[in-house]
């Protein structure tokens, strides 16, 4: 099943484009696609426990709803990456 992932802009450098083509059934086979092909936005996404650090958020298809790690997904799905701004 083929899912696009949307870059984040910090992460275009390591990807070289602001959409990337993964599969995976879940939102948590898709990030393990991505980061599979881009090892170094491992680090970016996940902690050292393998969870998804708490300042990035999942979206799935432009819909506003975050999307949970075992969110089942259908061929043609958009994944939306961001980086939530921190701090006061």
């Amino acid at each position: 099943m083929s899912v696009k992932i949307i870059v984040p802009a910090s992460l275009h450098e390591m990807t070289g484009s602001k959409v990337v083509e993964v599969s995976g059934a879940t939102v948590k086979e898709v990030l393990g696609d991505f980061t599979g092909r881009f090892p170094d936005a491992s680090e970016k996404l996940f902690d050292a426990d393998g969870k998804l650090l708490p300042y990035i958020q999942v979206f799935l298809n432009k819909g506003g709803l975050a999307a949970e790690m075992e969110s089942r997904l259908k061929d043609g799905d958009e994944i939306w990456l961001l980086f939530v701004i921190q701090g006061g």
